[in-house]
């Protein structure tokens, strides 16, 4: 019965992500270009090199959200927040490309599933597959520390002397990762 009330929980909580899903090209087909849109309306600053990086690192990270979110959504398929919020980590991973290709920096060009350029990802890919694999609790667990390590990622790059465009992409993803980390606690309360 814990269980049936636990899916309730998660099931409300996955409408309440989808209705109020991230603005940023959210639901559009449009989305990528309404990014390059937004965010090309900024001037082009000069990135320092640990900027540069930083938006290498953060869209790295987002693609690791993604990709666990749905190798976890196939084994519990049943829990559809795990294909939501992939949704919505693929449209983080498509704002800082937009940055990304206004800088021209060059990010990996492999979207594979479990493919990661820096070890550091790929090890801990398999890490929290392994963990998320073992119950739909572990899974949920493994989703919160997702979103737990981003926003802190994401607010130790982001400082006063952070460009605007840059600022802009990762004040939303900061807000839409707290979103997130809320529906996996609702589903563990």
């Amino acid at each position: 019965m814990k269980l049936l009330s636990k899916l309730t929980m998660l099931l409300t909580s996955t409408i309440l992500i989808t209705s109020t899903a991230w603005s940023f090209g959210a639901g559009h087909g449009r989305g990528m270009d309404r990014n390059r849109d937004t965010l090309n309306q900024f001037p082009v600053y000069n990135l320092s090199v640990e900027q540069r990086n930083d938006l290498k690192f953060m869209w790295e990270e987002e693609k690791l959200a993604r990709d666990v979110y749905i190798t976890l959504g196939q084994q519990y398929s049943e829990l559809r927040i795990f294909k939501n919020i992939s949704k919505a980590e693929q449209r983080h991973m498509d704002a800082i490309k937009v940055l990304t290709d206004k800088y021209n920096i060059t990010i990996p060009s492999d979207y594979s599933i479990g493919k990661f350029k820096t070890p550091a990802f790929q090890d801990l890919y398999k890490k929290l597959i392994t963990q998320g694999s073992s119950s739909i609790e572990d899974a949920i667990d493994v989703g919160y520390s997702i979103e737990v390590l981003d926003i802190k990622d994401l607010k130790e790059r982001l400082n006063e002397s952070s460009p605007k465009d840059m600022e802009f992409v990762f004040t939303r993803l900061i807000k839409a990762s707290y979103k997130h980390k809320r529906a996996f606690e609702r589903f563990t309360n």
